[in-house]
């Protein structure tokens, strides 16, 4: 009788060996016959003296043959730099684009630098967990390894060497039946995989971002210094020679091309807050609902606006006015106004001459630098007196202290007055029909409007009469330099019928019809000249609405020609002149005064500073200044505080323990014994391998024996219980559910 050590326990199953009919049976076994104890083996080729069937080792190329000291392989070396290394570098970018995170705070998401970046965070769900388990795993196994070398605990090195998912790390404790501090470690260490992933795809987030400051802008003066510019600068006005030099674009057809341009404008456009190029357009303050005013006098535009609410068919250029956000900017500015327009009836007919004519009776002309009535002092002075009013201080203030003709000058009667414009359609179809006419007593309109511009869309939004200019109303551009408006107005909008087709001006049909495109098809001849020679028939209310536009629109395009179709010169903005609000233009200037008697006596002739004309070389027109409050809303990249310091921790734990395994893979000498596979070659009788090869690391012993065919399965010698173990193919005995094997 025969005892056999039996796990787990210290009793040792009884067989009794006297027959096989004796022999107790096993459940599900077989009868073997009786047992017969294995043969005992020489124990030679084993340094411990187990019994392990002594057999023929065979030959195997590169395996050592006799002792040698432990060398570091140079496979493992290279791996560890071909791998390790980069891999290392990698998981520094992922610090590296958490800092950059936070330097992209408040950048555009137009810029390109924060786009590259925010593309780069996209890849970090997919490249950080692959560049987390292959660093991770081999930092782990490099750790394990280095510790095993100096001792360590099994419940400590399994974890470090079979962890390698989150999954793993709670299967180990089930499986060891006990709570592993190690194996805790390792689940919030591989947790930082699928976290530092998420992290970086949420390293940025878009939001919008509210920036308000105060910016300077320039638009077009129609002040008194405006119209300064213009006399001193038109060739049909002005003896200055500077004048005669500059380049005045084709005056007057210029002029007329701009003003045929504006007419032509869509009726989209001439409803719209800006015209055709953009320039902010004046609504009409008088046709404002004072009821509606708020606070600090400002009365907003509600309501229908149409062509009629404008005061000209173009706006204001303004400089540089930016194109996003909010921006909101007082704007002052003067219009003129017709008002009590009567219509008359004239027999008087030019039979040639077809059109619409403009003309202002009452108000003293300029032909060059002589008056058209020259006769009579009396007329020069009151030329100079209502030009000086209407200019303004100081030169107004010269009434009373200036040149004896501002002290002499006596008022009469209607000097005071305001003007009277005369529109006349010109031609007859029949006979004994009349020529009708509109006469409208002309004003100034001081006006201040609040502007609001949004993403460069700009509209004026309240309106109020102006706080600073108080030059009286009856006085207009009219009694300075406006009459060669007039005679401009008269040029382009009649012709000869000799010489020109008998069809209504694109000026007469705006008359008849402000939202109709004013030009026409195929029409009669009868039917051109009825609406030609029907101005007398529109209300007076309507006809002074849409006549004022056209005297607006054609004197705005004398004070800036240039200007209409924008592209102004922004680079360098004193070209503009000195900055100053329209009522002050001239009292900035009023050392430019004190000589004036010495001077010609004509209101601004000669007398304007000489840095002034030397801006008209580059300025497309004399520009006053506004402060506007910018509010800027555009996307822009933040980052998330929380995620960035996820993927930062993440990043900085990767790649401490990167640099941690590469350190201990080379403080490591021996060899890689804990290869699932290889590690269970080493002293492994059953493979029939020479048993001095322990040097060789898995790596090496994987390319040695990379022909050996091995299988799982019974190695131990024949009897009731078998040995489950790695053995060579031919030598290892399949395993059977029914056998009993030792644990």
């Amino acid at each position: 009788m025969m005892s056999f050590p039996f796990p787990g326990g210290t009793e040792k199953p009884r067989i009794n060996t006297a027959g096989s009919n004796s022999c107790r049976m096993l459940r599900g076994e077989k009868d073997i016959g009786p047992f017969k104890p294995p043969p005992r083996y020489r124990s030679t080729d084993t340094p411990d003296g187990d019994s392990f069937p002594q057999h023929a080792v065979p030959a195997i190329h590169g395996w050592p043959r006799r002792p040698q000291r432990i060398q570091l392989s140079q496979v493992t070396l290279l791996v560890s730099l071909v791998v390790d290394v980069p891999l290392t570098i990698v998981s520094l970018l992922f610090f590296v684009l958490s800092i950059a995170a936070v330097l992209l705070k408040d950048r555009p998401t137009t810029d390109s630098t924060a786009q590259f970046v925010s593309e780069a965070t996209k890849l970090g769900p997919t490249v950080f967990p692959i560049l987390f388990a292959a660093l991770v795993g081999r930092a782990l196994k490099h750790i394990a390894r280095f510790k095993a070398e100096r001792g360590i605990k099994i419940s400590v090195l399994w974890p470090l060497m079979n962890c390698r998912t989150l999954f793993d790390t709670l299967t180990l404790q089930y499986s060891l039946r006990r709570a592993s501090w190690v194996a805790f470690g390792l689940f919030f260490l591989w947790a930082l995989s699928p976290v530092g992933g998420q992290a970086s795809l949420r390293l940025l987030i878009t939001t919008n971002s509210t920036t308000a400051s105060n910016e300077s802008l320039t638009y077009m003066d129609t002040g008194p210094m405006g119209h300064i510019f213009v006399m001193e600068l038109t060739p049909a006005l002005s003896s200055v020679v500077i004048a005669k030099q500059l380049n005045t674009s084709g005056f007057p057809l210029s002029i007329n091309s701009a003003f045929q341009a504006a007419l032509m404008q869509s009726n989209s456009a001439k409803v719209g807050a800006v015209d055709s190029w953009g320039n902010v357009k004046i609504p009409r303050f008088e046709l404002l609902d004072p009821s509606l005013e708020e606070d600090e006098r400002w009365i907003p535009l509600n309501g229908t606006i149409t062509v009629d609410n404008y005061t000209a068919l173009i706006g204001l250029p303004i400089v540089n006015t930016p194109q996003d956000g909010r921006v909101e900017f007082p704007l002052e500015s003067s219009y003129v106004a017709l008002e009590n327009c009567t219509q008359v009836l004239n027999t008087s007919v030019d039979e040639d001459t077809h059109g619409l004519s403009y003309a202002c009776p009452n108000c003293l002309q300029l032909n060059g630098d002589i008056l058209d009535d020259t006769e009579t002092q009396a007329a020069q002075s009151l030329y100079a007196v209502r030009a000086a009013t209407f200019l303004g201080s100081p030169l107004s203030d010269l009434n009373s202290t200036g040149p004896a003709y501002f002290q002499k000058y006596q008022w009469n009667e209607g000097d005071e007055d305001p003007r009277e414009i005369h529109f006349k359609s010109l031609g007859r179809l029949l006979e004994n029909q009349s020529e009708g006419e509109q006469h409208c007593e002309v004003y100034q309109r001081h006006v201040e409007n609040w502007v609001v511009c949004t993403d460069g869309a700009c509209r004026v939004t309240h309106m109020r009469a102006s706080l600073t200019d108080d030059r009286p109303p009856s006085y207009t551009p009219f009694d300075y330099w406006a009459f060669i408006a007039l005679k401009g107005l008269t040029e382009v909008s009649t012709w000869n019928s000799t010489e020109h087709a008998d069809t209504a001006s694109p000026a007469q049909r705006y008359l008849k019809d402000s939202s109709a495109l004013p030009v026409t098809g195929t029409k009669s001849l009868i039917q051109g000249l009825q609406e030609r020679l029907d101005i007398a028939s529109i209300p007076s209310d309507t006809f002074a609405l849409r006549a004022s536009a056209l005297l607006n629109t054609y004197i705005q395009v004398m004070m800036a020609e240039v200007a209409l179709a924008g592209d102004l010169p922004t680079l360098n903005m004193s070209i503009y002149g000195p900055g100053h609000i329209p009522a002050e233009g001239l009292t900035m200037n009023a050392s430019a005064w004190e000589n004036v008697a010495q001077r010609s006596w004509f209101p601004g002739r000669r007398i304007v500073p000489n840095f002034w004309l030397e801006l008209a070389e580059e300025a497309p027109f004399i520009g006053a200044t506004t402060t506007a409050s910018v509010t800027t809303f555009k996307l822009v990249f933040r980052p998330n505080t929380v995620w960035v310091v996820v993927l930062g921790i993440s990043s900085l734990a990767l790649v401490a323990l990167g640099i941690v395994g590469i350190y201990l893979s080379s403080r490591t000498i021996g060899p890689d014994v804990f290869d699932p596979v290889m590690g269970l070659t080493y002293t492994n009788p059953n493979l029939q391998l020479p048993t001095n090869g322990t040097v060789i690391g898995a790596a090496d012993r994987a390319r040695l024996l990379h022909d050996l065919e091995v299988k799982l399965g019974d190695v131990g010698a024949p009897g009731l219980i078998g040995r489950i173990g790695l053995g060579t193919r031919e030598g290892t005995k399949g395993l059977v559910d029914q056998r009993m094997y030792y644990w």
